[in-house]
């Protein structure tokens, strides 16, 4: 009966999240965790955060240890200003370590240093980037990243 209870809750959440991001019901009620996936990071190119983040927390409703999701969300949570939670994100994934996308476990590297440079814990934000061009070493945004921590820390010494 609680598998029946658990189904209906999530066909229930999918409906109502189709009429808030404004997507299909039949696409709403998809029990597919890399559909809604990917659905948030059509949202988030288009700069609907909060909808973004509602696909993604959809996703980890129907599969809670999935790695990119939780980087993804860390993504999101971090242009949402919301550092602290965006961090705990990106742990977590790295702490699953299930799951990635092309970019490997490099993204949730990547995405907990953003967190960490907008925390003001620059060093810590370093190692993460440190981290995730180690895992990838042609990965530009990690790269470009650095770049700025690096900047930081410098402009942070000469004052």
């Amino acid at each position: 009966m609680s598998r029946w209870v658990n189904s209906l809750n999530v066909t229930a959440t999918a409906l109502f999240l189709s009429l808030v991001i404004g997507i299909l019901p039949a696409y709403a009620t998809s029990l597919d965790a890399t559909l809604w996936n990917n659905l948030g990071q059509q949202l988030f190119s288009q700069k609907r955060y909060p909808e973004a983040l509602l696909a993604y927390n959809h996703a980890l409703i129907i599969k809670p240890e999935y790695s990119l999701v939780l980087a993804n969300r860390c993504g999101v949570l971090s242009q949402l200003g919301e550092y602290s939670q965006a961090l705990k994100s990106c742990d977590l994934a790295l702490e699953i370590n299930s799951q990635w996308g092309a970019q490997g476990s490099a993204l949730g590297w990547d995405n907990r240093g953003d967190a960490l440079f907008n925390l003001e814990r620059y060093h810590e934000a370093l190692h993460s980037f440190d981290r995730a061009l180690l895992l990838n070493p042609s990965y530009q945004n990690a790269s470009r990243n650095r770049e700025i921590v690096l900047f930081q820390l410098e402009q942070l010494q000469t004052h």
